[in-house]
């Protein structure tokens, strides 16, 4: 046992956090187009843990129902 407990695999819908790659395959948007959304405000910001940015998923969930996603 390599004493991590940590499973090796979390389907996306039980994350709490989830990197670029992941939003980006969630919401079906490129990584720059995400980005330039992220500066313009219309997508939730990334926090920053351990040197990689990451997106609180109830808030890009909150997005994703949203009306008006302020698209860029």
């Amino acid at each position: 046992m390599s004493g991590s407990t940590a499973p090796s695999h979390v389907p996306l819908n039980e994350k709490i956090a989830w990197s670029y790659t992941e939003v980006c395959q969630v919401v079906g948007l490129g990584r720059s187009t995400v980005a330039k959304m992220v500066s313009t405000g219309a997508f939730p910001k990334p926090r920053v843990r351990g040197g990689r940015r990451l997106f609180v998923a109830e808030e890009v969930r909150r997005w994703l129902t949203k009306d008006d996603k302020g698209a860029a």
